[in-house]
């Protein structure tokens, strides 16, 4: 077995631990739209490839006390190959990314991995924000042009 194949077999074992022992759901890219409207909200996590993308591994292992830090919030993980598959549905550019959705309709994102202040508090303020319509895959709407450039 190569390193990347290591790496995926041990990233597997992590996302199944993370849903056993913390109650994450793992839905594919075709039933996501169904899961998410049955929560009021939604974190859904979308991975990298195990070897290529350090910082999915990283948000893993923060989410369940990311999830834990505010009331009221189900929390999902999109393996790689499904994130994939799912990517364009929500417009993400960049994984991991924790994509917020309110009954199935998409609040905001957080890309990346963040030290854990700014990442709880980024993502805090996704929970007061209203539903939107997705960014396009590749486009970043003028807030988020905004933000990056301040």
């Amino acid at each position: 077995m190569n390193y990347a194949e290591q790496r995926a077999v041990a990233f597997e074992a992590l996302l199944a631990r993370l849903a056993a022992e913390c109650g994450i759901a793992r839905p594919t890219a075709a039933t996501l739209d169904e899961s998410a409207r049955g929560h009021e909200l939604l974190a859904v996590l979308y991975t990298g490839e195990a070897a290529r993308s350090p910082e999915s591994w990283d948000v893993c292992v923060v989410l369940p006390d990311l999830l834990g830090s505010f009331a009221g919030i189900a929390g999902a993980i999109l393996d790689p190959a499904e994130s994939a598959l799912a990517a364009a549905r929500f417009g993400v550019d960049k994984l991991p990314a924790l994509v917020l959705l309110r009954r199935g309709e998409y609040v905001g994102v957080v890309e990346g991995m963040r030290d854990w202040r700014p990442f709880v508090e980024e993502f805090g303020a996704l929970l007061s924000s209203p539903t939107q319509p997705p960014p396009v895959a590749g486009q970043y709407p003028a807030q988020r042009i905004a933000t990056r450039s301040a």
